[in-house]
């Protein structure tokens, strides 16, 4: 499975368990839903994280993950207050149901957008060499 599928459903297996905490009377099942709701945010995280730095450039590197980690720690506070907002108008449940589904809703928007992500970095794993060697893996798996 390649990167962009890793993202694409550790996306939405974050925004399912969200959905299902909020909506979860019980504590020991909320706990077992933050066990899916952790994996999927790390899973997420660190495959776009592998993504992003296998695609830039090696001088470029530091100064894009600089850019990427500043947008992501930096927006963090400013969605925060806004989830927090929300949660004080309509209730904390509600809020935490509202960002499942925006994170439902982005995973989707993503999938669709991955064909014309995968056209642009589909050069650049050439270059790189990880498609010939994907294509050399998969090939010796095959029966003869």
């Amino acid at each position: 499975m390649g990167l962009e599928k890793v993202i694409a459903v550790s996306s939405i297996t974050f925004g399912v368990a969200l959905v299902a905490f909020s909506l979860s009377p019980i504590f020991w099942l909320s706990v077992i839903v933050l066990l899916f709701l952790g994996f999927g945010m790390m899973s997420q995280m660190a495959s776009c994280n592998t993504l992003l730095q296998t695609i830039v450039e090696d001088d470029k590197r530091g100064r894009v993950m600089s850019l990427y980690t500043t947008a992501f720690m930096g927006l963090a506070p400013f969605g925060s207050l806004l989830v927090g907002s929300v949660a004080d108008w309509i209730g904390g449940p509600y809020a935490l149901l509202m960002s499942g589904v925006i994170c439902i809703i982005s995973a989707l928007l993503f999938i669709r957008q991955t064909p014309h992500m995968m056209t642009c970095i589909h050069p650049i794993y050439s270059k790189l060499g990880i498609l010939n060697q994907a294509e050399t893996q998969v090939k010796e798996r095959q029966p003869v």
